[in-house]
């Protein structure tokens, strides 16, 4: 596994425990689920910037410095670009259909679910199952090099494993583990980063390595603080979303062609950034707060499998979403 996809997982590892921990608060707060304001508040996070930048790619298109066709166009509007070819101008995509589609039934199954206890048993469940599902999937393709590796059955298990970890801290008999001396010895941080360098390029070791991104994420919540307040830090860590998006036009094969060089690449990919921060996400996430709690439809939660018993509050807070 190379270091820059690795990167994206642990994105997802980061991703499914923060979307599970919102949900889980969500849910302690007042008693259920909302799939709607859910869906709303991604909806408000997520399109805007990508809009964005795909109508920047169809203006750039029209002018001809860029080439992107109506199928790339359109597999990336409706975040389908994991299992469609496309160009390099869209093939940043690929990650964010996947998080869509974790978005999409990651929520309407924690509903369905009921209780956390049965939740993580089903995600645990999903993730002892996904190594016998890639082989069968191997053999149906007629071999690994014949199979789409970005499909989100063969790529859910770093999201899971950050689901997991969120529904374990829900859990104050199941917590406790987490808070196991050795787990936060300050020596903890280093040896996990330390056993990530080596366990990320080896295609067998990359489960381990998705749990060790877990634990490091456990033992920043339970330690605040330290180099990841720092004040550039949590400024570039605001602007991810968007330096993800417009990245891919400066800096990967760019047909920019002077923008594609350094230091140009990464002055415009930050400029880019920060207007698409300020401009874009900051008003949207404004709206994002004025969202309104609606209780999921009486009749949706006569299907859950195990009610949830009442919970007290999470916690950890995670104000973002």
């Amino acid at each position: 596994m190379e270091f820059g996809a690795f990167g994206v997982d642990i994105f997802f590892v980061l991703s499914g425990f923060l979307i599970t921990w919102l949900l889980c608060t969500e849910e302690a707060r007042y008693g259920s689920i909302s799939l709607r304001a859910f869906y709303t508040r991604r909806a408000l996070r997520i399109l805007p910037p990508a809009l964005t930048y795909l109508t920047m790619l169809l203006v750039l298109s029209a002018i001809g410095l860029v080439t992107v066709n109506s199928p790339d166009f359109f597999a990336s509007l409706f975040f389908l670009r994991n299992v469609s070819p496309g160009n390099p101008e869209t093939a940043h995509f690929w990650s964010l259909s996947l998080e869509e589609q974790f978005y999409l039934l990651w929520p309407f199954l924690l509903v369905l679910l009921g209780s956390r206890r049965t939740r993580l048993r089903f995600a645990i469940g999903l993730l002892l199952v996904s190594p016998f599902w890639h082989w069968i999937s191997y053999r149906l393709a007629g071999g690994p090099q014949f199979l789409n590796h970005m499909r989100f059955d063969q790529m859910y298990e770093p999201l899971l494993i950050g689901c997991c970890l969120a529904l374990l801290r829900n859990d104050d008999k199941l917590l406790r583990y987490l808070r196991a001396p050795w787990l936060q010895a300050r020596w903890f941080p280093l040896s996990a980063v330390g056993a990530l360098i080596v366990l990320a390029p080896l295609r067998h070791g990359v489960i381990f390595a998705y749990l060790l991104v877990a634990l490091f994420i456990n033992y920043a919540v339970e330690h605040p603080g330290g180099v990841l307040n720092w004040g550039p830090v949590v400024w570039v860590g605001q602007l991810s979303y968007s330096l993800y998006i417009w990245q891919q036009l400066f800096c990967w094969d760019s047909p920019l062609t002077w923008f594609s060089r350094f230091p140009q690449n990464v002055i415009a990919t930050l400029l880019a950034a920060s207007l698409s921060f300020y401009l874009i996400e900051q008003p949207f996430a404004r709206l994002r707060k004025r969202v309104q709690f609606v209780p999921i439809p009486a009749w949706l939660a006569r299907w859950r499998i195990d009610p949830a018993p009442a919970a007290p509050e999470p916690q950890f807070q995670e104000q973002s979403d």
